[in-house]
């Protein structure tokens, strides 16, 4: 539970050390969960992102090594996030990994219901964060589809986002409902600020900048 009260920065070390020592113990899925816990935080703190994407495809290679290929497509999406990010590809909203649709390389692998919600949520994001919000939206809502019932880190973000992408793609007969549904996850998110301020009061910040944008409160939102 520290990725909940614990800056997620102090989290990395320690899941770090859960991949090698599941590694050295022959815990291999031990190992890799551990790494993909630690990358997912690494994208959320802040981490270099080059050297995130190097460690994500190092991470990749070596479950290639040892045929460990049950958690391969979550590694994918991330080290194709990460890519997408720093100005790697052509379409910094698409998800593929070496040439090829990476939704189509999980069907042929049969890794789809492991990184079909994975792969919605990293693009819902980049889509908004490229300002394509209607690609945002559509992806939101196959991410509602398969949105798993294992909580995460990546919980807090999928708060965030849903409501930022509800605000963004509104259009006017849309605009009360996205704005009713933004103010609940402004609620959740509050109530998130008990465990760590440090994790979750940006998140609140910009989520409330964004509401009162919304409702022509411009000076506020600034």
């Amino acid at each position: 539970i520290n990725c909940f009260v614990e800056p997620h920065q102090a989290c990395e070390e320690s899941l770090k050390y859960g991949y090698e020592a599941g590694l050295s113990t022959g815990d291999v899925e031990f190992a890799f969960a551990s790494a993909s816990f630690s990358a997912l935080l690494g994208i959320q703190s802040g981490s270099n992102l080059e050297s995130l994407a190097n460690q994500t495809s190092r991470y990749i290679g070596k479950m290639k090594e040892m045929n460990a290929n049950y958690n391969l497509a979550c590694f994918q999406v991330y080290e194709c996030f990460v890519r997408n990010l720093v100005g790697e590809t052509g379409d910094p909203t698409e998800l593929s990994y070496g040439g090829k649709d990476l939704l189509s390389i999980m069907i042929e692998t049969q890794n789809e219901m492991r990184g079909k919600n994975l792969f919605y949520f990293i693009r819902m994001i980049l889509a908004y964060v490229f300002g394509r919000y209607e690609l945002a939206a559509e992806m939101a809502d196959e991410y509602r589809k398969v949105v798993p019932t294992m909580r995460n880190p990546r919980l807090a973000n999928e708060i965030l986002y849903l409501a930022l992408i509800a605000l963004a793609s509104a259009d006017e007969e849309a605009k009360s409902e996205s704005r009713g549904s933004a103010g609940v996850a402004l609620k959740e998110l509050e109530g998130w600020l008990g465990t760590s301020q440090w994790n979750f009061l940006h998140k609140v910040k910009l989520l409330k900048a964004e509401i009162a944008f919304h409702d022509g409160y411009v000076a506020d939102a600034a």
